[in-house]
């Protein structure tokens, strides 16, 4: 019995893309969270080891900054990011059916990093680091889209009809 006096009913047992999604969702959340704690911590260590590794195969060198406070300033606004989807993994995963909205966010950040990404490879510089965004982002946007599509609610067949349940 419930609280209230009624019959507490179970919540279905979670389908295998379900479970698949959690797991996702975890590793993300972790991922994520330990990523953040990188940019805040040495935010330029990853991107100065990018380019001088893409410059030794032939990439252009990342351009360094004029004004080194302006990097500090990116690397916070990047490090909120990381951890705002680090959460958002982590609701997603404690409710997959419930917080299903947030995982999208995680593909929305993840298309638009990406984006951005290969935009300022393609028309600005063409630095390892720039390219690297898209290379790990589009991935992780297109992987959490595909699991989130494989444990879609039952009777959805498209995107447009999915926030309707």
């Amino acid at each position: 019995m419930g609280p209230s006096g009624t019959e507490k009913r179970e919540a279905p047992e979670l389908s295998r893309a379900e479970r698949r999604l959690v797991l996702l969702m975890r590793v993300w959340a972790v991922l994520f969270g330990g990523t953040a704690v990188v940019f805040l911590t040495i935010p330029d260590f990853l991107a100065r080891t990018l380019s001088a590794a893409g410059t030794w195969v032939g990439f252009a060198e990342l351009p360094v900054s004029l004004h080194p406070s302006a990097e500090e300033f990116w690397s916070v606004l990047a490090a909120a990011m990381m951890f705002t989807i680090a959460y958002l993994a982590f609701l997603a995963q404690a409710a997959p059916r419930e917080n299903r909205g947030c995982a999208w966010a995680i593909v929305v950040a993840k298309v638009a990093s990406s984006t951005g990404g290969l935009a300022t490879y393609l028309l600005a510089s063409p630095a390892l680091p720039l390219l690297a965004v898209f290379l790990v982002d589009f991935p992780i946007g297109a992987v959490t889209a595909a699991f989130l599509w494989a444990a879609r609610p039952e009777g959805v067949a498209s995107f447009r009809n999915e926030s309707s349940h």
